[in-house]
């Protein structure tokens, strides 16, 4: 495990769904993480991680292309790809 980071209450709720992850190493002594938070019952957005303070903030709230869909994606090719 490289760092274990805790957030409080007004960046992760507890409707969140925090399911995707990206690294920026370049910004920031340590790097930055920015968490897609895909809540179908809540506020969702991006949070945003400092990884050398631990610190976090979120972003946007409430994003209809944030939140989570279960009718599958549709393709330009006109295919559809449905969640199991």
């Amino acid at each position: 495990m490289f760092k274990k980071i805790l957030f409080p209450r007004d960046v992760a709720f507890s409707t969140s769904y925090l399911n995707d992850v990206r690294f920026d190493f370049t910004r920031g002594k340590e790097g930055m993480a920015f968490l897609t938070d895909s809540s179908g019952s809540g506020p969702n957005g991006i949070v945003v991680v400092d990884l050398a303070s631990g610190r976090g903030i979120k972003r946007v709230g409430s994003l209809f292309l944030l939140a989570s869909d279960d009718r599958g994606i549709s393709l330009s090719t006109q295919a559809q790809v449905v969640s199991p």
